[in-house]
This record gives C-alpha cells, structure tokens and sequence, in this order.
C-alpha cells in the first residue's frame, strides 16, 4: 500500500548503477569513493586490449552519471534521447499551470490540455514510447499534442522531474475531480481522461451507455438480472435456438463490439445463470 509506481523510476535508476558498476569491475577496474560519490579509478596498468589504429581513447565517466550505452537510431528503431537531464522543471507541467479549477471553478477548456499531458506521460512511463513517436500514438487514439509542452522536452527532463510531473497531473486530475462534485459523470477507476472526454462528448452527439440490466434480489441480496433482461435474453435464446453456453460469450462479445471496451466481470452472465 505504500508503494508507489513512480517508485519504480528510482529502482531502475540503482539497477542501471548496479549494471554499470559491474561492467567496470569486471574488466579489472576499481571502484573508489571520492567527495561522497562513487568513481571508477584510474588504471596505471597497460591496458590488455588490443590498440586500434585511428581511434582515440574515450574517457571513463563518473559513476553517477553512467547509464547503459543505447542502441544507434534506425529507420525501425526510435530515436534516443540524451542521458543527460536538466535539473529544471519545465514551467508548463507546474501545478498551477495545469490545474483546471479556479477559486471553486472549473476550467472546461483547460481539461483537454490537461488530458493531453496525460496521456503523453501515461505513454512515456508505462508505454515506452520515445519522444518522436508520441504524436503519433496520441494521434491514433484521436488526442491532440499539449500546446504548452512538446514531446522531445521530454528528453530533457531528469526521472525525478519526469516523477513530479506525474505527481503534478494526478493531484491536477483529482482536484476537478472534487470539484466535479455529484452533477457529473466521472471517469472509472483506471479510465484516463481523454477516454472520459471521449465517451462524454459520444454521449452528447446521442450515443448511451450500457443499461443497467442488474438488480439486487431482496432476500440474498445478490446481484441478478432483472426481469427486463431476463426476458430479452430468454427471447435471444429461443428465437435463434442458441446453446445456453454460448449466450453468455455472445452477450461478451457483442458488448465489446458496441462499446469498444472489455466486458466488466460484474457485467458477465454465466451459462448457469441463463
């Protein structure tokens, strides 16, 4: 319960360190602690490599700043960003920047910027999406880049600011989402924000959510389907002649089709039920 997902940034951080380190003392290097910081130490030695004509030694980094050599950029594969981070937070993803409510207002036309950032850290952090593909993974689920950030200022950014940025867009999310209060629908749990816009703005050209084919019965107090369900879905079996056992996979599989998600498991009716 204490655990935290941005707590992983720092766990990927030490293992990197752990990586590196490794590599330096297995070619024969040592590792010394010079102003509170870990360095590798300088060889005296003849190096056992072979010298290459033409090529001219690349000094040994500091340890706190070594990281993993990544691949050269491909026509397939995406283009790195550089390891070196800037300790400055970028203005725009501030708190106060990003926040859609004012003195106990909410802010309509800060919501979809807000759902933009969202989603461009969502994929950096979870999706693994370098900095020149973003716009096309947010064009492709309809959602327009932030105005106020770009995708490659990403690559400028420390994990710990990358970490406050997250931080900064949730608390953002939650506060609209207190001041929302009871009048609005509001997104599911796991629902980004942009999918939450999405289904608000299909509601308004006439599309609807799913009914409410469930009821509590009075003496178990167990979820069931109600009368009105029952009797579509006893009219669907008999009509077409279906099997009992695959009512149930049908209903899951038309549910996917007409609102474009996974069937909820509370949603789900059994073959024993029907």
């Amino acid at each position: 319960r204490s655990f935290s997902p941005e707590d992983l940034l720092v766990i990927e951080a030490d293992f990197r360190l752990m990586i590196v380190s490794s590599n330096i003392l297995g070619r024969g290097g040592k590792l010394i602690l010079q102003d509170n910081a870990l360095r590798p130490a300088c060889n005296t030695r003849e190096s056992r490599t072979p010298v290459v004509i033409g090529t001219s030694p690349t000094p040994m980094p500091t340890v706190d700043r070594l990281t993993p050599q990544s691949p050269a950029a491909t026509q397939h594969s995406p283009t790195p960003c550089s390891t070196d981070g800037s300790t400055t937070f970028p203005d725009a993803l501030r708190l106060e920047c990003i926040k859609c409510t004012d003195d106990g207002t909410i802010l309509w036309d800060m919501i979809s910027e807000l759902a933009s950032l969202e989603l461009l850290f969502q994929l950096v952090t979870t999706g693994d999406c370098s900095w020149d593909v973003l716009e096309d993974e947010m064009l492709t689920k309809g959602v327009d880049l932030p105005s106020n950030f770009q995708p490659i200022e990403v690559c400028s950014m420390t994990k710990t600011n990358l970490s406050n940025a997250r931080r900064n867009i949730n608390i953002a999310r939650n506060d609209l989402m207190e001041h929302m209060g009871e009048e609005f629908f509001k997104p599911k749990h796991g629902e980004l924000l942009f999918q939450w816009l999405r289904d608000g703005k299909g509601y308004s050209e006439g599309r609807r959510v799913e009914a409410n084919n469930f009821t509590i019965n009075p003496s178990s107090r167990a979820r069931q389907l109600s009368i009105i369900a029952a009797w579509k879905i006893r009219h669907i079996f008999f009509a077409f002649n279906l099997p009992a056992v695959k009512v149930g996979a049908l209903w899951a599989c038309f549910y996917a089709l007409i609102m474009d998600s996974m069937i909820p498991l509370e949603y789900f009716t059994a073959a024993t039920t029907i």
